[in-house]
C-alpha cells in the first residue's frame, strides 16, 4: 500500500525533492533526532535532484517557479507546502529571496478553505494557537469527519 495511495493526491517525488533541497541548505546545527534527516515520505531516496530535474537550486525558486518547470497544480502546491511544514524546523531566512515565502503561504491560504492537505499544511506552519484556530474547521474540508 504505502505512499501509492497518496500519489494521485500529493506530487511525492516533488515533495521528497524539496525536503532534500531544505535539509542540504539547512544550518548543521538545527538539526537534532527530531528535524534531522527524517522524513515521513522519505526524502532520502530520490532518483533525481530538483537541480538536476528542474534546474531549481534553492527552496525560495521553487516556491516562485514550481508552475512554469514543474508543471502546475494542486499535488505540487500540496507537496510543496507538506515539504515545507515537515521540515519547518530547518528553514532559514537566507532560503528565500524577497517576498518568496509569503506570496507562496498567501496561494496555500487563498486554497485551504477548500481542501483537507492545505488545511493541514497551514496548521502545521502556524506559528501561533490563534492562527492555528483560524484553520479551516476540519469538517468543512473533510470527507472522513462528520
Amino acid at each position: 500500500m504505502g505512499l501509492f495511495t497518496l500519489e494521485d493526491t500529493i506530487a511525492i517525488p516533488l515533495l521528497q525533492q524539496m525536503e532534500s533541497l531544505i535539509v542540504r541548505g539547512a544550518d548543521e546545527k538545527k538539526f537534532d533526532t527530531q528535524t534531522g534527516w527524517k522524513s515521513l515520505f522519505g526524502a532520502g531516496n530520490l532518483e533525481i535532484s530538483m537541480e538536476e530535474q528542474y534546474g531549481l537550486n534553492y527552496p525560495g525558486e521553487v516556491l516562485e517557479r514550481y508552475e512554469e518547470r514543474c508543471g502546475g497544480g494542486i499535488e505540487q502546491e500540496r507537496a510543496l507546502g507538506l515539504a515545507l511544514a515537515e521540515k519547518k524546523m530547518l528553514l532559514e531566512e537566507s532560503m528565500f529571496v524577497g517576498a518568496q515565502y509569503p506570496n507562496f503561504i498567501r496561494k496555500i491560504k487563498s486554497h485551504a478553505g477548500q481542501d483537507f492537505y492545505l488545511t493541514c499544511v497551514m496548521y502545521l506552519l502556524s506559528e501561533k494557537v490563534e492562527e492555528q484556530g483560524k484553520c479551516v474547521d476540519i469538517r468543512q474540508v473533510s470527507p472522513f469527519v462528520k
